[in-house]
């Protein structure tokens, strides 16, 4: 659930109501203020999104570093050839499972770059190089089209 209305003390407030009918729902929740986000953490968001510290670290990114900012407009939205970062889940039984990068060979077999990998146990690995070992309920996070990434994410389903 996404509690985004624009009063901080109204998505505190949507929050704890949310929470206390699905102990189990994801909450992402919007704040305007710094401290906020720790009302809101306490309500029960599982994430605290800030609308302006967002908006102005991209406008910050688009004057210092203008060709990372053209590489995330191509990324986000359609251009020419829709690229999209998605993560994709690793399933025990897939056949990529306790293969390295390297043996897997994915860039080659479905032209996808492999940007991370976050293991069951919550690790975040941004080395993705060709020893990097491919894991069970790891959710690998990839750059692609859209029909690559569903080619992918079939093999790592076990299909």
């Amino acid at each position: 659930m996404v509690a985004a209305v624009n009063s901080d003390a109204e998505n505190v407030f949507i929050v704890l109501t949310a929470r206390g009918l699905r102990p189990d729902l994801t909450i992402v929740a919007r704040a305007n203020y710094e401290d906020s986000e720790s009302k809101l953490l306490r309500a029960g968001a599982n994430r605290v999104i800030f609308p302006y510290r967002i908006s102005g670290r991209r406008m910050v990114t688009m004057m210092v570093r203008p060709h990372v900012a053209d590489f995330l407009d191509e990324v986000t939205h359609a251009g020419e050839q829709e690229l999209l970062v998605e993560q994709v889940w690793l399933a025990q039984r897939s056949s990529l499972v306790g293969q390295t990068l390297a043996q897997a060979d994915l860039r080659n077999r479905f032209d996808i770059t492999i940007l991370a990998c976050r293991s069951a146990d919550g690790q975040v690995n941004t080395h993705s190089g060709s020893d990097m070992l491919l894991c069970a309920n790891s959710y690998l996070v990839v750059l692609g089209t859209r029909e690559q990434i569903q080619t992918l994410a079939r093999l790592a389903e076990g299909e």
